[in-house]
């Protein structure tokens, strides 16, 4: 797999020709936006003037002066590094940014931040995944792959993620679609430190380190009670901390989405794990229970998966971000739509048995 080329001209041009509608420009800046109707090729292209919406709408162009032809070239760019995995391919990527886009939205996230924090954090939730192959670390490290070695002969465990940030700033150094090519030499490396932090915050398993790290520097002991502390996010080492946080709330976001969009995503995570199973079998290695399609049970492993690091998680950020509460009431009516239909199977089940 070659680095992609930069966009053609023409590719420009074909996405210049591309409408999309008022009705789609409203839908794309709330949580009701389901990508999964965005899979056709020209469809696609839709998705990229969609994302140019979400950079308008934040005054991000504006803001930094960026040129259309340089964010589409980008933006297309990006989309070519993506592979046609089940799960983590460029829907992914537009998701987490359509998400990181209503997180930087919400008032207390919005006051939080800057406008190059802004800016970083959308191009950075666009390129956190950049050529992932559909197997995860663990994978990578048990077989020995390429980069899996190189990994621990370096003494990084985030193999993938070492390799989306190579990427990332493969891409910018390229004229062509340097999104920060406008920015001052101290915005910039401040730019490139949020983006490499961000990226490596997305390693699950970093997940528990950095919620502590999160919640020790939000909330103080005031009289034996947990008390918000002021001015958390004042230092440049607090709003990072928040960032990280950020980029890994938008990647675990399939959760807190309306049901049937949060179903479609488990579906699309199942199918990609089930297939890093097959070849797990094949290559003789142990297989989790949530990799192998003979005991995989989706609804028992979504109900797992908001009981285990949801509902922490989610609760903490809501708790730090009031503003933020739509996800915990999304998140628990999720858990009881897969409690129901689990319940619903076991019933099932034992009807078929008798």
């Amino acid at each position: 797999h070659h680095a992609a080329p930069p966009a053609a001209p023409r590719a420009l041009l074909s996405l210049q020709a591309v409408s999309v509608t008022a009705e789609e420009r409203d839908a794309v800046k709330t949580v009701h936006f389901n990508a999964h109707e965005y899979k056709s090729e020209e469809a696609k292209d839709k998705l990229l003037i969609l994302l140019v919406e979400l950079f308008d709408d934040l005054d991000l162009i504006e803001e930094f002066n960026i040129e259309r032809s340089v964010l589409l070239t980008f933006l297309s760019t990006v989309r070519d590094y993506y592979r046609a995995v089940p799960y983590h391919n460029f829907l992914h990527a537009f998701d987490v940014t359509q998400t990181m886009y209503l997180l930087l939205r919400s008032a207390d996230v919005y006051a939080a931040l800057t406008p190059l924090d802004r800016l970083t954090l959308l191009a950075t939730a666009l390129m956190h995944d950049l050529d992932h192959m559909g197997l995860n670390n663990s994978f990578h490290l048990r077989t020995s792959s390429p980069m899996g070695l190189l990994s621990s002969s370096s003494g990084v465990p985030s193999v993938l993620e070492l390799h989306h940030c190579n990427l990332a700033i493969n891409i910018l150094s390229q004229r062509s679609c340097n999104l920060f090519q406008t920015l001052t030499s101290d915005q910039s490396v401040m730019a490139y430190k949020v983006l490499i932090s961000c990226i490596l915050a997305t390693d699950m398993a970093k997940h528990n380190q950095l919620s502590a790290e999160f919640e020790a520097m939000c909330f103080e002991e005031v009289d034996g009670a947990p008390s918000a502390r002021p001015g958390a996010f004042a230092t440049l080492e607090g709003r990072l901390l928040l960032m990280n946080m950020l980029m890994k709330a938008a990647d675990i976001s399939n959760i807190v989405k309306p049901f049937e969009i949060a179903r479609l995503w488990a579906l699309a995570v199942t199918a990609e794990f089930c297939s890093q199973g097959d070849m797990e079998k094949a290559n003789n290695l142990e297989v989790q229970a949530m990799f192998d399609r003979e005991r995989m049970d989706l609804a028992k492993v979504q109900v797992g998966f908001i009981d285990f690091v949801g509902s922490s998680f989610w609760g903490l950020m809501v708790r730090v971000l009031p503003s933020l509460a739509w996800t915990m009431e999304n998140m628990m009516e999720n858990r009881r739509r897969w409690e129901d239909l689990d319940r619903q199977q076991v019933s099932a089940a034992a009807g078929s048995s008798e």
